[in-house]
């Protein structure tokens, strides 16, 4: 199958992302979702996710949990977690604090 190529943040209506910030994602399983996680031009945390096959939403999480904004240049990462059955995102904040969601 050839490779294609999809705009998220067009398709979702998105934020922009912020350049020199990493991407982070995973297939989540239980939820049967594809999901990848940004750092906005605004220093917010933001969420991308979509079913197989079905259009992409977009989640404010730094807007709707009033968590700190992320460190310019920040790396996220994440993981779901099993045994527990829910996800988890790590971000370095502007007062240099990791941040767990």
């Amino acid at each position: 199958m050839p490779w294609s190529s999809e705009d998220l943040t067009a398709s979702a209506g998105a934020p922009l992302a912020a350049a020199a910030n990493s991407l982070a994602g995973f297939e989540d399983n239980p939820w049967n979702l594809r999901e990848v996680f940004y750092v906005g031009t605004d220093q917010h945390l933001y969420h991308l996710w979509s079913p197989p096959g079905q259009s992409w939403g977009v989640e404010d999480l730094t807007g709707s949990s009033g968590a700190p904004l992320a460190a310019a240049g920040s790396t996220l990462s994440t993981f779901e977690n099993d045994h527990w059955d829910f996800r988890e995102l790590f971000y370095l904040g502007t007062d240099q604090h990791v941040y767990h969601f």
